[in-house]
């Protein structure tokens, strides 16, 4: 049976995978001799690199951390690592201004901040570093319920609450996109080595959240469109994936629906 390492096994995708028979590798990323240690006690065969910085504004304010986790945290288990190696990447590599429905595998990245940067550079790292047999996955917005937990009860309360309408995300949940990465894994020969995973639909936060609304049957009403932006990190404000390429290869793949009712459903 293939074995499946996973760093950063304890974050939303990480623990997810671990949930579906992966196996943890507990070590600090950032440390080659806890990296070395570490694969060579479990020998994977594949590893999922799901350690990173995601927040944002972290990113924005901690450039040399975001680095260091982000891309030194890539070449250090790259340097050990002879097999498989998947890098879990996002929509942040792009810059969110074109006007198309989703970005596709054949979009060049032009990120507009430093989480979208450091990503791009693991991509590189990943398709590069010498002659390892690389992969990246990319994804847009991944949720579950901890996620949505606190605006949930506030709506429940029945307090308002505003979501922009200026930034779209290919939403899916948590439980679905790693039903699709490990479809990927399947593959022979996993191949391509670049693929996107995402929801099937692509909307904006505050068509996400009507839906969320109509889902648990809360008065939508409160759900109010903001159209204009906060001070914040900067981000692509659309952020769709077009995941064409991963229904081609039968890759599992879910809408936004599908996973609102499974967290209706306590999951």
């Amino acid at each position: 049976m293939t074995k499946i390492g996973i760093t950063g096994y304890q974050g939303l995708i990480g623990s997810e995978l671990i949930k579906q028979g992966c196996v943890p590798l507990e070590c600090d990323v950032t440390s080659r001799t806890q990296v070395d240690h570490e694969i060579n006690a479990v020998v994977p065969d594949i590893i999922i690199h799901c350690a990173a910085i995601t927040n944002v504004s972290e990113c924005e304010h901690d450039t040399k951390k975001a680095f260091n986790v982000n891309v030194k945290g890539v070449t250090n288990v790259l340097d050990v690592f002879d097999g498989t190696f998947i890098f879990i990447s996002t929509v942040h590599v792009f810059n969110g201004h074109h006007r198309f429905w989703g970005y596709s595998e054949k979009h060049k990245p032009d990120p507009v901040n430093v989480y979208g940067f450091t990503k791009w550079a693991g991509e590189i790292a990943t398709h590069q570093y010498g002659n390892k047999s690389g992969v990246v996955i990319r994804t847009s917005k991944v949720f579950d319920y901890e996620y949505l937990e606190t605006s949930l009860m506030v709506l429940k309360m029945g307090v308002s609450l505003e979501f922009p309408t200026f930034i779209t995300r290919s939403f899916v949940h948590v439980e679905h996109f790693v039903k699709g990465l490990l479809g990927y894994t399947k593959l022979p020969f996993l191949s391509p080595n670049l693929l996107n995973i995402a929801g099937t639909d692509t909307m904006n936060y505050w068509q996400f959240w009507v839906n969320i609304a109509k889902t648990f049957e809360l008065d939508e009403r409160l759900v109010i469109a903001r159209s204009n932006q906060i001070e914040a990190a900067p981000r692509p404000f659309r952020g769709g994936l077009d995941v064409g390429l991963a229904k081609k290869l039968g890759i599992p793949l879910y809408s936004v629906y599908e996973g609102l009712e499974l967290i209706k459903d306590g999951r």
